[in-house]
């Protein structure tokens, strides 16, 4: 480990000594935890900005690595201030300037893609649950080992709403057909799910991932 003055996330960085290279600024209570998920993907143990699994941390609009005080499409970064001039960034932005977990954590952390995303939804028993005080889901993997998701909601125009009700997080994956939805997890209080049609311009939580 080094310090590395003026960087975001843990002020005791872990960088390459060869190239300089940050790779992971998560904050020391941070871990990567292996679920047994077919693919070997590792789930972060809390949201970015966070330190405790039942923390908020940040929210962020889709593309966008700040956080900020009002989510709308004119403060969009990525569209031309309306719904129907959103830039396009990509087939996907894991791990990309646009990802900001990779922009925050450093190059171990990326946001989960679609695929991880259905993948932790389709192999991992849903349970929805108060950890701390704060509601949110227990999400468990096949080898019995878990991750707590909180239900924050989303912050739309200069407010949080629906927080304690439904959970929002997003993926790297813009939807295929319309440029201004994102795929996302979400779940009520009865189940996850995968939804395509996330607007871009909501802030949502994000839970990033690593790769085993």
């Amino acid at each position: 480990k080094a310090s590395v003055s003026g960087e975001k996330g843990d002020a005791n960085a872990k960088i390459c000594l060869k190239c300089g290279t940050i790779l992971d600024m998560a904050p020391e209570s941070v871990t990567a935890i292996n679920l047994g998920l077919p693919s070997g993907t590792l789930w972060a143990s809390c949201n970015i900005g966070a330190t405790r699994p039942e923390e908020s941390g940040c929210f962020y609009a889709w593309g966008e690595t700040n956080e900020k005080g009002i989510y709308n499409w004119e403060s969009y970064q990525h569209c031309d201030g309306d719904i129907d001039h959103c830039h396009n960034l990509g087939d996907s932005i894991c791990g990309t300037q646009y990802d900001a977990a990779r922009m925050n954590w450093g190059i171990k952390w990326q946001m989960p893609s679609e695929q991880q995303v259905k993948e932790l939804i389709d192999h991992c028993i849903f349970e929805r649950i108060m950890l701390n005080g704060v509601d949110g889901a227990f999400f468990f993997g096949p080898n019995g080992k878990k991750i707590f998701l909180p239900a924050l909601g989303g912050h739309y125009d200069d407010e949080i709403d629906f927080s304690s009700q439904y959970g929002c997080y997003w993926s790297g994956t813009p939807d295929s057909d319309y440029s201004c939805f994102a795929s996302k997890l979400e779940f009520n209080k009865f189940n996850a799910y995968l939804c395509d049609d996330g607007n871009r311009q909501d802030g949502f939580p994000i839970r990033p991932v690593a790769s085993p």
